[in-house]
């Protein structure tokens, strides 16, 4: 058998130290070089330093040193704006131009390709760079470099004036959305009978004692689990109580207690100016109205909302993501539909005297139930007959004893609150704050 030839790869060791060997030699080159140029340098100054004065030091003695670097002297030197001789062909040769935008690109590519060996290096005079129009989305101006490099403002383009204008939350009709379906009045009254059943008397999951307290602990809870909030109103709460307390704290030892929260230095600053601007605007109360609501820092519509409606007993229908996600699941709301939408199909589906209990009812049944993630519609007592393209005919609900008979999946996280562990956390908070209660 005739032998094949092999080629035969480079150690990856012996080829780095290969690589290192010749980084040292051209270091070892370039020092060598410097130093032969210094004292050529001086020896010419000491022959004729009148030509040094002249023509200047740095310019006479520029040469080309090996592998061509080019080698010049110290910095700190004048040099005169005169011409010189090259150290090959002693030819007239300009000062470089200072070169920006797209020629310096191009520049910085030639010397790149002429340090590989691509193409000759250039030592006549350089090219007078070409105009360039370099256009960009922000700037109306367009730069053209030549002999002046002055800018030329660029023609505007003529446009219709006309804008696309997006449908907004604000022009969107529920009714119209609800009367595509008959059956969905029907379908959202049998979903808030099975909510009742389920959760009677739904209680508040963030401990509180007050408007004010539960305002501290709604804007605590943005991005946030209720179970770290519940943690961290504890402390809270024991050394801030009141708007005054609150905004006379330091804001490093604010952060220290909430740090454990989401956005915890967003949410420490605005607790700050929340409490500050509570007794300089409103005299220390939470105000009442959504508009006065929305004013303080850190305060959203349903934040807002939230506080309205647990704490004033006003009608108000907060969309929690719990809210958002069964809503668009049960086909309450049209898919796609942001927090806006989902507020106007809700408050069109449902009395106004439900929408307080309701929201509660909707929040506890998306962590016990119906999960974002690893949800199984057929265990679910709502999704199994109301959600889902296949099962959206069958409108008949589940009896009381097949929903007693199901078992809800495991808890998303620890830090979840289910109905029945907030009932039990509500008990301990009273305890623990017993003495303020009292006073």
């Amino acid at each position: 058998m005739p032998s094949r030839r092999s080629r035969v790869k480079m150690d990856p060791l012996v080829k780095a130290v290969r690589a290192r060997e010749s980084k040292r030699m051209a270091k070892v080159e370039r020092t060598e070089g410097i130093r032969r140029a210094s004292t050529r340098r001086r020896v010419a100054k000491q022959k004729n330093p009148e030509e040094c004065e002249k023509l200047g030091e740095k310019k006479l003695f520029e040469h080309v040193g090996p592998c061509g670097i080019v080698l010049r002297p110290r910095r700190g030197k004048t040099v005169p704006q005169t011409e010189h001789t090259n150290s090959y062909n002693h030819s007239p040769r300009t000062p470089p131009q200072k070169l920006t935008g797209v020629d310096r690109k191009t520049s910085l590519k030639k010397k790149k390709r002429e340090k590989k060996g691509i193409i000759p290096r250039e030592m006549d005079n350089p090219t007078p760079p070409k105009k360039v129009k370099v256009r960009s989305r922000t700037s109306s101006m367009v730069k053209s470099e030549g002999e002046n490099g002055r800018k030329t403002p660029r023609k505007k383009r003529k446009t219709s004036g006309k804008r696309i204008s997006r449908k907004s939350s604000s022009n969107f009709d529920p009714q119209v959305f609800i009367s595509k379906t008959a059956t969905l009045p029907k379908k959202a009254a049998k979903i808030a009978e099975i909510l009742k059943e389920l959760y009677p008397d739904p209680p508040i999951p963030l401990n509180h004692w007050n408007t004010f307290t539960l305002l501290v602990a709604v804007m605590l809870s943005a991005q946030t689990t209720d179970g770290k909030v519940n943690d961290v109103t504890m402390k809270l709460f024991k050394i801030c109580p009141t708007p005054a307390t609150l905004a006379a704290i330091a804001y490093d030892s604010l952060l220290a207690i909430v740090r454990s929260v989401g956005l915890a230095p967003t949410k420490s600053k605005n607790l700050i100016n929340m409490a500050k601007m509570l007794i300089s605007d409103f005299d220390g109360n939470v105000p009442s109205t959504m508009e006065n609501l929305v004013k303080l820092p850190g305060v959203g519509r349903k934040t807002a909302s939230v506080v309205l409606s647990q704490a004033f007993n006003l009608n108000t229908f907060p969309v929690d993501t719990h809210i958002h996600r069964l809503a668009v699941r049960w086909g309450l709301a049209p898919e796609g539909a942001d927090v806006l939408k989902v507020e106007h199909c809700l408050r069109a589906l449902y009395p106004a005297p439900e929408w307080r209990n309701l929201h509660l009812q909707m929040i506890y049944f998306g962590r016990e139930w119906c999960q974002a993630k690893k949800h199984e519609a057929k265990a679910c007592p709502v999704c199994c007959w109301a959600a889902g393209a296949v099962n959206r005919a069958n409108t008949a609900r589940l009896s009381r004893g097949q929903v007693a008979a199901m078992k809800s999946p495991k808890k998303a996280s620890k830090n979840i609150i289910l109905c029945s562990e907030a009932r039990i956390m509500a008990d301990k908070f009273k305890k623990a704050f017993g003495l303020q209660l009292a006073e």
